[in-house]
């Protein structure tokens, strides 16, 4: 991850949100590592726990392995917040010109009864830092400003989803979609205003990479995580009788492309953007930061299962449930995965010209994730969740070949 140090010195100081999250954590190690100055926003109670929140985050990626934290700045505060509270903030701890905004502070909750929350900090919280970048620098140019939005932002698009801001989509997958294209239109209008140099980074479906070992509980690892707990609960329930079988059928298209992006391709990918002199100017930039070789369903499904050393999973249509209604274990696997089930079931496909005429492959490389990678990525999930599955159900687990075992 990030291709070479001091390439970013010039960028100076950057500000991130979302900085425990995954991309805003593994932007922040790869920046620093480079040489650059980064000022950070932790939620927390003061300023020393916040920082003390981040340096355990950053020290997970790689053992801290002598990052560079001297030129990390912290200060607690929150998304929320409003504009002029954050600008204080920042200048609490720096009087350093910014040169750059990064935004991916987001919640991932998308119930109904979540909507106050997500309006709060996906859409107000965006407007406001947004916002910052007007009143940051004094006289000083402003900040650019780079938006980490997801490659579905468009909702249900018709045709490849496009390289810039669409102004209006038929329909959305789910209310965290929604609140993403809200705030690209706001992002839209915020550039025809003020003129400020915008940049909206799309990736798709986020998952570890080997170098760092790192992970999200989050997208796909959901779904593998669950049926993972299926695998440990059948085992549990029928013991040395277990066969290795998990009946367990899911609606999802067997031929579709999952696009799925390594963290190390998605921050090398933005920070191969950010720089780009060309990209210096107040046009509005969108880029799709996608995988052009991405997985297929079918094989994605066979890769768990070899990694399981089960079989019985199944992919249907609807009308198998038509048929044949689901059972208990299906009903439950539908509620647990009810925030991915529309990524699994609906193929989708993403221009990516723009990024690649900038981009080339020599500098960032497509990624390959293969039946070998999807092994080594479920082995690892499942070797780090399995300790808190086997306090939650009771067991005693075997750890499953390791993912090294499983490459070969």
């Amino acid at each position: 991850m990030c291709p070479n140090e001091n390439q970013v010195n010039d960028l100076a100081t950057h500000f991130l949100t979302g900085v425990t999250g995954f991309v805003g954590s593994h932007l922040a190690h790869c920046l620093l590592r480079e040489g650059a100055r980064v000022v950070a926003m932790v939620r927390a109670a003061d300023n020393e726990k916040a920082r003390t929140r981040l340096l355990k985050v950053l020290d997970a990626i790689d053992d801290g392995d002598g990052l560079p934290v001297h030129n990390l700045q912290v200060f607690a505060g929150d998304v929320t917040d409003g504009t002029q509270s954050m600008v204080e903030k920042i200048r609490s701890v720096t009087t350093d010109r910014i040169d750059t905004i990064w935004h991916s502070a987001v919640t991932f909750k998308f119930h109904k009864r979540d909507l106050p929350e997500i309006e709060a900090i996906n859409i107000q919280g965006s407007r406001n830092v947004i916002h910052t970048s007007l009143l940051l620098n004094g006289e000083d140019p402003h900040p650019r400003y780079m938006h980490v939005s997801t490659a579905y932002s468009s909702g249900r698009f018709q045709g490849k989803v496009p390289e810039r801001i669409v102004e209006s989509t038929p329909d959305y997958r789910g209310l965290y979609e929604w609140s993403k294209h809200e705030v690209e239109l706001d992002v839209a209008r915020f550039h025809q205003e003020h003129g400020v140099d915008v940049t909206v980074l799309r990736p798709a479906i986020i998952v570890g990479c080997e170098d760092t070992g790192s992970v999200t509980h989050s997208g796909y690892y959901q779904v593998i995580g669950t049926i993972y707990k299926i695998y440990l609960h059948r085992k549990r329930q029928f013991g040395a009788d277990f066969d290795h079988t998990i009946p367990l059928r899911f609606e999802a298209d067997p031929g579709m492309r999952l696009n799925l992006v390594p963290i190390d391709y998605v921050i090398d990918s933005m920070v191969a953007l950010a720089k780009k002199e060309e990209l210096r100017n107040s046009e509005l930039k969108v880029f799709n930061l996608i995988n052009e070789d991405a997985p297929i369903m079918r094989n994605i499904l066979d890769a768990t299962q070899e990694s399981l050393g089960v079989t019985g999973l199944t992919i249907v249509d609807q009308s198998a449930f038509e048929r044949d209604r689901m059972n208990s274990m299906e009903k439950l696997f539908a509620r647990a995965i009810s925030f991915q089930a529309p990524y699994i079931k609906e193929d989708v496909s993403f221009e990516m010209t723009r990024f690649r005429t900038l981009v080339t492959e020599a500098e960032v490389p497509v990624p390959v994730i293969d039946s070998a990678e999807m092994r080594r990525l479920n082995l690892e999930y499942f070797d780090l969740i399995r300790p808190e599955l086997e306090r939650e159900l009771g067991i005693q687990a075997e750890r499953l070949p390791s993912s090294s075992a499983a490459a070969r």
